[in-house]
């Protein structure tokens, strides 16, 4: 389980961690910067829900693809570290709800530190395009009322 929470879903399921941190950055939309602003303490202790329901992400066609897709992507690249020999077999299994970086440290080391936040910079970049999108649409959607 140490495994599955540092690596697989650190920030929450589905990465949404990356999400909030994605939105940070690139979001024209004043509603996702804010529920961003709101999930990001609680997305650093691994609880995604804020952004799960705020958003919501549940049947949301705009950010399907990353939400589920983004555990895989995280998961390769754990793999491969480990295939690699870069992180071996965690020594502590870290509880749930241990902060990002802390959690990867106690049980992997400062490799795992270092795994966990390519990550987490890979989901970010996963994300982006999303985010950019949902900007488009709801840029269309405020077109179309105004007129």
């Amino acid at each position: 389980m140490g495994f599955w929470f540092t690596f697989v879903v650190p920030g929450g399921a589905g990465l949404t961690l990356c999400l909030v941190i994605a939105n940070l950055i690139a979001s024209k939309r004043e509603d996702h910067r804010a529920i961003s602003k709101t999930a990001l303490i609680p997305g650093i202790f691994g609880i995604s829900e804020p952004v799960v329901f705020g958003l919501p992400l549940i049947l949301n066609p705009t950010f399907a693809i990353p939400f589920t897709l983004g555990s895989v992507v995280s998961t390769a690249i754990a793999l491969l570290a480990v295939e690699i020999g870069f992180i071996t077999p965690n020594v502590v299994d870290v509880p749930f709800g241990v902060p990002l970086g802390i959690s990867a440290f106690l049980g992997f080391g400062i490799n795992g530190v270092i795994v966990q936040l390519i990550i987490l910079v890979v989901g970010v970049l996963f994300y982006l395009p999303f985010v950019l999108l949902s900007n488009r649409q709801y840029a269309k959607e405020q077109l179309e009322r105004n007129e």
